[in-house]
């Protein structure tokens, strides 16, 4: 389970309130899909929230780091990427919502209930109310094969997520969500399947609820 932490955050301080990052919980994503890659990236997460949005926050040292898309919506998976998959209530058979973010802050965003069924993309009018900010800040079309960290912090507005689930439950303290954490870089050269909650299954698949973790609003 992982505890989130409520703030006073403003839009303009995602990067500069380093004190309110640095007295909240990270978590490491550590469980390997698949094969073990050569470079493990070292993956940490957080998340806090306000009274109008969600945070996150995710560190990485990584290798071999890749962006090839530049326009919300694409294939950002096959880059490297750091993604949050839950579901916004303690009811995981309602759906969930997959935000998955290159390392430049390109979004790919659904509500499904499993994978493919009910499947909702989130169209680009609404993703615009999702801020990301990163280190990364150009496409990288190339790979950057040596050691490179970097950073990327998100907002994401509960209004958002009313829209597009029905069964939205506002946090506040007490309150338990469902979700994971992952890493992934499908069509790089090194490429990985990485989460915070274990999925146990022999082949990689993030889009399994019924291995999400808890997330519990303090």
């Amino acid at each position: 389970m992982y505890h989130v932490k409520k703030c006073s955050l403003k839009d303009g301080d995602l990067f500069s309130e380093v004190k309110l990052w640095n007295e909240t919980e990270f978590v490491f994503l550590d469980n390997i899909m698949g094969e073990t890659p050569q470079f493990i990236p070292e993956t940490k997460a957080a998340l806090m929230y306000d009274s109008e949005n969600l945070y996150g926050r995710f560190t990485v040292r990584d290798k071999f780091v890749i962006a090839k898309a530049t326009q919300n919506m694409e294939h950002v998976w096959k880059d490297s990427c750091v993604e949050l998959f839950f579901t916004p209530s303690d009811k995981v058979a309602e759906g969930y919502f997959n935000l998955e973010m290159n390392c430049t802050g390109v979004i790919y965003m659904q509500h499904q209930i499993s994978r493919g069924e009910g499947r909702i993309s989130i169209p680009e009018e609404n993703l615009r109310s999702v801020i990301t900010r990163t280190t990364l800040t150009e496409p990288i079309p190339k790979e950057i094969k040596t050691e490179t960290e970097w950073e990327l912090v998100f907002k994401f507005p509960f209004e958002l997520m009313k829209r597009f689930h029905p069964g939205f439950i506002l946090p506040e303290p007490g309150v338990i969500w469902s979700g994971n954490f992952n890493k992934c870089a499908d069509e790089s050269s090194n490429p990985h399947w990485i989460t915070w909650n274990k999925i146990e299954l022999p082949k990689p698949e993030f889009h399994r609820p019924d291995f999400f973790g808890k997330f519990i609003f303090d």
